[in-house]
């Protein structure tokens, strides 16, 4: 499977189910550099999925299952994730939909 760059650059695709009529394509955020190297940041694995039913590709359902990163800050004692996901996951949705459109054709 081809993605466009956006989405690799913040996802990995972990998991593709295809089915009959189904196609599960899981997403988990990539691990920023920055988090990992600082030790008053700890990883604390994923938030819980959130499936997004997207575009139809060559008669099929699409549900996209996105797992972002969930830290935690040592310093100020709060968990937190990217807020920059909450922006850029319908736009890079929308490339993949595009994207993936056009290879049925």
């Amino acid at each position: 499977m081809i993605l466009p760059s956006e989405i690799l650059s913040n996802f990995e695709v972990v998991r593709v189910e295809e089915e009959a009529s189904l196609i599960r394509i899981y997403l988990d955020e990539s691990v920023k550099a920055e988090y990992k190297e600082n030790p008053e940041i700890e990883s604390k694995g994923f938030c819980e999925a959130v499936t997004i039913r997207d575009f139809p590709i060559c008669d099929k359902d699409v549900d996209l299952i996105v797992r972002r990163c969930k830290w935690y800050d040592k310093q100020n004692n709060r968990y937190f994730s990217d807020t920059h996901m909450e922006v850029k996951v319908p736009s890079l949705l929308l490339l993949i939909s595009y994207f993936i459109f056009f290879l049925c054709f």
